[in-house]
């Protein structure tokens, strides 16, 4: 206590005298010195996670809670940070109970906000999106925004004015950077609904996108912005068929990011511009080296929601680029690992699917074109799937690939149709292409002649990914 002391005194020394603090905290009597502890444990807390050190980090700023006896501005900055920390060890339980206790003390609304944009994602990692979305539209109302009555008219206009407004000018944004913390804050919420709309409420997912770009067009840029923009694609192409538009939007949202030094939120933008526009225009090959890099930046930052689903997301390119199965398998079961630690329900359902098939591939399930294997079971894996359509899209383009793969008709026909079924929930990414090609190459009938031509509206783009 006595070193922690004179520590203290010192600028410069503030990390070892929390480092000192740390082990003697229930020794510390005066309250002063109590506020001044707590401060230094904060600050050391928030360096940790800073550097991914996130168990460190967690006892840190428990530390520093225990030293505050009221609630105030200081104990719900702590409370903030250690959430976080919480969320990227997959402790979700833990931060569930924090965020609970934060949001009861009706904390100032800028210190809610950056809480429930990490709640968000934490409650969608878990497959509780609708609980995610409620609870990110409940926070949007609190800076006065709330979504139109009639989402889907709303959404095609603003489309509209987008595709025209990029087509005469490019995506023409001001530069200057916004400094208004309201806009920052409601523009991460917006950023991190995008992912549980996108998964089960497409007009919404649209407008928060759109709602970005008049953020952006009328107050600047932000980080969180371009994250969001980032998944523009999803938009143009779902509503007009308009890849090139949402591809130079994603495009420009990434620049962006990169030239304002949002490391974070260039990450983001990256992995949606890799993932979301690049192979309709792009190498696939020259995708997938960027995926790697991408996926390293993600993880580099903190963001394990995002750095799993890319993850998890890059399988199915590897199955198309990659030379060994082998490579497949090892990634994949990397992905699981991965998924698993950091309690990411999507990426670990969407690995377990391409597990399947790069076994079925090589010749280790249970039977010729079969799914199940000693340590799988397809039934109890599409219980826990449920009726979720995102992760049925997956499982059933899985099965597809492997009864095209292994010349089995009648599964070909049977999963390439429920692939289809279930499109739209995972329409940008790669495998909506292959869903389509899976069930052309099962019914040549004129019944697939918008499969067919929307193939070949992507090969007139894509050529080498598509011809």
């Amino acid at each position: 206590l006595a070193m922690a002391r004179r520590l203290a005194e010192h600028d410069g020394y503030e990390q070892q005298a929390a480092e000192q603090y740390l082990p003697v905290t229930g020794l510390i009597g005066d309250d002063d010195e109590r506020r001044t502890a707590a401060a230094l444990l904060h600050q050391a807390g928030r360096r940790a996670a800073r550097t991914t050190n996130y168990p460190a980090a967690d006892e840190l700023l428990s530390a520093a809670d225990r030293l505050l006896a009221t609630a105030d501005a200081d104990r719900d900055a702590i409370a903030v940070d250690r959430h976080a920390a919480l969320y990227c060890l997959g402790r979700h339980t833990d931060a569930d109970r924090i965020y609970r206790d934060l949001a009861a003390r009706s904390p100032d609304r800028l210190a809610l906000a950056a809480a429930t944009a990490i709640q968000i994602n934490s409650l969608t990692v878990r497959g509780e999106c609708r609980a995610a979305i409620a609870l990110g539209l409940e926070m949007l109302r609190r800076f006065g925004i709330t979504p139109p009555a009639n989402l889907a008219a709303d959404n095609q206009r603003a489309v509209l004015e987008l595709r025209d407004w990029v087509a005469a000018d490019g995506p023409a944004y001001p530069a200057q950077e916004s400094t208004d913390p309201r806009i920052v804050a409601v523009a991460r919420i917006l950023q991190r609904m995008q992912g549980p709309a996108y998964l089960i409420d497409p007009d919404l997912h649209a407008w928060l996108v759109l709602r970005t770009h008049e953020l952006w067009q009328h107050n600047g840029v932000c980080a969180p912005l371009t994250g969001t923009l980032g998944g523009a694609i999803r938009v143009t192409s779902w509503l007009l068929d308009d890849y090139r538009t949402g591809y130079l939007l994603t495009g420009h949202a990434l620049r962006a990011a990169r030239e304002h030094g949002y490391r974070a939120a260039a990450a983001v933008a990256a992995y949606q511009h890799l993932m979301l526009a690049e192979p309709w225009f792009e190498p696939l090959e020259e995708v997938v080296d960027g995926c790697w890099q991408t996926r390293d930046d993600l993880l580099a930052v903190g963001d394990v929601q995002m750095a799993g689903w890319h993850w998890a997301r890059l399988l199915i390119l590897l199955l198309e680029t990659e030379e060994s199965l082998e490579t497949c398998a090892e990634e994949t079961a990397a992905v699981l690992a991965f998924a698993e630690k950091t309690g990411n329900w999507y990426a670990r359902l969407i690995a377990l699917g391409h597990q399947q098939l790069f076994r079925i591939l090589r010749g280790r399930t249970t039977g010729p074109g079969s799914f199940a294997g000693e340590d799988f079971d397809e039934a109890a894996h599409l219980d826990e799937i449920g009726g979720n359509s995102t992760l049925l899209a997956d499982y059933h383009l899985d099965r597809a690939l492997a009864a095209l793969l292994t010349d089995d008709a009648v599964a070909l026909e049977e999963h390439s149709a429920a692939a289809m079924v279930h499109c739209m929930a995972i329409r940008g990414f790669y495998g909506s292409a292959l869903a389509r090609v899976t069930r052309c190459l099962s019914d040549p009938s004129p019944a697939t002649a918008d499969a067919r031509d929307w193939l070949a509206r992507r090969a007139a783009d894509a050529p080498r990914n598509f011809r």
